[in-house]
This record gives C-alpha cells, sequence and structure tokens, in this order.
C-alpha cells in the first residue's frame, strides 16, 4: 500500500481496521481535514484524511456490502443502511408484518 511498495500486512476490510492501520503503520497521523494523498501503488488521489480509510476500503480492497432485502450491492455499508431504509422490498416486507396482526 505504500508508495514504494506493498505494506503485505492483514487487516480487516472496514473502515475502523483501516483507519487503525492507517495510523499506526502508514504514519497517517493528525487533523482529520488534512489533505493527504492516497498511499496504494498507482493512486493518484488526494482526501481529507479522515475519508482515507473508508476510501481505501471501498475503491481499493472492493469490500462491498449488499442489502439483505433486495440483494444489490453497494461499495459501503453506509450506503447500503441509507438504501434500506427506501428499499421497496424491505419496506413491504415490514408492511405486511403489520398485516399479520
Amino acid at each position: 500500500m505504500d508508495r514504494d511498495g506493498p505494506c503485505n500486512m492483514q487487516v480487516s476490510g472496514d473502515r475502523v481496521s483501516m483507519s487503525q492501520h492507517l495510523s499506526r503503520s502508514h504514519d497517517v497521523v493528525g487533523d482529520e481535514k488534512s489533505q493527504r494523498p492516497c498511499l496504494w501503488r498507482g493512486c493518484t488521489e488526494t482526501m481529507n484524511k479522515g475519508s482515507l480509510a473508508r476510501h481505501v476500503v471501498s475503491r481499493h480492497l472492493r469490500a462491498g456490502a449488499s442489502c439483505g432485502f433486495c440483494s444489490k450491492v453497494y461499495s459501503r455499508s453506509d450506503v447500503v443502511r441509507r438504501h434500506v431504509r427506501k428499499c421497496k422490498v424491505a419496506n413491504a416486507s415490514s408492511a405486511s408484518q403489520y398485516d399479520e396482526w
């Protein structure tokens, strides 16, 4: 993941674990709003330090998440949570639970 080559460390594919890894192993520390380049080889993006872990997980590790109701796949779990609130299948499922009463 380092600009000089991969770090070859195994990290969980979630934002919190990646954030801890970036801080401890790659000295990505400081203000959340400070601009930092992505350390992934070949990536030229620069972003807020606070967005870097999410970027690595969703863009480079391709850790996705899917809706448990309609099976649509999204790149991040926070997007799935937002989707579920509007998901027609999820809403129909919860509405049908009340029909049984």
